[in-house]
């Protein structure tokens, strides 16, 4: 899937960014795998900075201001969320409404923090981290591709009680492992969250890395048959 922006020339405003093109390429079969074919352009202006793929449906956040540290009020829905079917190739016209924008809507009155998308194990979640009184990277999974129901299924303090900072407010998380607990990319680290004892380890460095993403298939080669 290919999406080509063209942004706005005036230097003295906000910069603003339009989907242009909308593309989409097959890597394997016959016919017209390996070359682009154009399809509709998607019916928000989404972000392709802020997506994940999730069995087969590409997600991206609407509003491109869901990736700032800024505070949201109930009318402008920070983490409304555009589908594209990867196997129908085209845009699901509806779009997903985020968990922060259903609380604004239910009568909390503002959010302070980023907003980001991510795949992990199978799920489609929402990253949110906030700065509000108790810093923290809260995980909402989607529950249902067709509902707009979430569940918050991790919270992890971003500092102690005493003001240590375990992570920083744009650390992203990677998997969450069959114990529970979570791996998260943090500038030049990983370091996992022990859910049960409420605690960080420091596991690597990644010093110039940019981007971590898990593996989802096997390493292990399929010996053919003779």
């Amino acid at each position: 899937l290919r999406l080509v922006y063209r942004t706005n020339a005036d230097n003295h405003g906000p910069r603003l960014y339009r989907c242009l093109t909308c593309d989409v390429m097959t890597l394997a079969g016959n016919g017209d795998a390996g070359r682009w074919r154009v399809k509709q352009r998607p019916p928000f202006n989404v972000w392709s900075s802020c997506s994940a793929v999730v069995n087969g449906i590409a997600y991206f956040l609407i509003d491109k201001r869901g990736r700032d540290f800024i505070e949201y009020t109930a009318d402008t829905k920070p983490d409304d969320i555009a589908s594209f079917d990867m196997a129908a190739e085209e845009w699901r016209s509806a779009a997903i409404q985020g968990p922060v924008s259903l609380h604004l809507a239910g009568g909390t009155k503002t959010y302070k923090g980023s907003i980001r998308l991510a795949g992990l194990n199978g799920s489609l979640v929402t990253v949110l981290c906030n700065d509000q009184d108790c810093p923290s990277m809260d995980l909402w999974f989607l529950e249902g591709v067709d509902s707009c129901v979430w569940t918050k299924r991790y919270s992890m303090r971003c500092t102690s009680r005493l003001g240590n900072v375990h992570i920083g407010l744009s650390a992203y998380p990677v998997v969450v492992l069959d114990d529970e607990k979570v791996v998260v990319r943090d500038k030049g680290a990983l370091k996992m969250y022990d859910t049960g004892t409420r605690t960080w380890e420091h596991l690597a460095s990644i010093e110039g890395g940019f981007s971590v993403r898990m593996h989802q298939g096997s390493l292990l080669q399929t010996k053919s048959s003779e």
